[in-house]
């Protein structure tokens, strides 16, 4: 009898006779003054979970809490999900119900544990110890003539080993419309850099979490080499979003077409891991 029980219970949508399983927490990004979310993923019970395991249908007419680097801004009330279509049919989109466009980048969630346990703390873009790191990355990449822009310095705890990391955006492109697609060919001197700054055993190492540098020399759109696209990668996120304490890194990277979002997960040891991720592009 108890096993017959147990079975109903399960078929029920309950783990056991205690506990009922928990709820997918869904994970969306917002791009600056953009109407729509795009869906990641989600997790359930602090694992991951693919947005195939998501139902759209049930997605809209919630309410989730906004997050950019700051902190929690505000809360959203995203719409039902429309009919995939193209381009992008495999990618969910949830437009904005109310709350407004937002300015920047905004994490969306409806967990509601602390997503930021440790505060992120902006440094200036003029460092003259980050520019030089910059520099060095550049020169070792062979690029000597880079103009040294960083766009965007962070500093937090990521891990809550008490020690701080550093998250650092660079990048350099004559043509970034709207600031957010670079064009469709780098020029010669033109780069993307994300990069992550931490300390282990006692020593600065230094993780990169996106890189694009054009190439030396114009491309020749009548050769038999084919077009390099450039890409640009920018932090748009750093959140606690599967609730174990550890804040992640949300990646943006967009070419001239598309652009997406990837969560990555990093530890000392085993580096970034991406563990959501999605986009939509020609």
């Amino acid at each position: 009898m108890q096993r017959q029980t147990l079975l109903c219970l399960a078929l029920l949508g309950w783990g056991s006779a205690l506990s009922p399983v928990a709820p997918i927490s869904p994970v969306l990004m917002l791009t600056p003054s953009s109407d729509s979310a795009m869906l990641l993923g989600g997790v359930q019970d602090h694992q991951w979970r693919g947005a195939k395991a998501l139902a759209p249908k049930r997605l809209g007419d919630k309410t989730y809490r906004a997050l950019n680097l700051a902190g929690f801004s505000r809360r959203v009330v995203l719409g039902a999900a429309p009919k995939p279509d193209e381009p992008c049919p495999d990618t969910t989109f949830l437009p904005v119900k109310s709350g407004g466009e937002p300015k920047e980048f905004e994490v969306l969630t409806t967990a509601q544990y602390n997503l930021q346990p440790r505060p992120v703390v902006p440094l200036p873009n003029s460092s003259p110890v980050y520019r030089e790191i910059v520099r060095s990355e550049l020169q070792r990449r062979g690029l000597s003539q880079g103009n040294i822009n960083i766009t965007r310095l962070l500093k937090a705890d990521l891990d809550g080993n008490g020690t701080t990391e550093i998250i650092i955006e660079a990048n350099w492109f004559k043509d970034l419309s709207g600031g957010l697609f670079p064009p469709p060919v780098g020029n010669p001197n033109e780069y993307s850099l994300l990069l992550l700054r931490s300390v282990q055993a006692g020593k600065a190492m230094t993780t990169v979490l996106g890189e694009h540098l054009a190439p030396k020399t114009p491309w020749n759109p009548d050769s038999s080499v084919p077009m390099p696209m450039a890409n640009l990668y920018k932090v748009a996120g750093l959140a606690d979003l599967n609730g174990d304490g550890r804040m992640e890194i949300v990646r943006y990277d967009a070419y001239y077409e598309g652009a997406g979002f990837s969560v990555l997960e990093w530890t000392p040891a085993g580096g970034a891991k991406v563990r959501l991720d999605a986009g939509c592009g020609v």
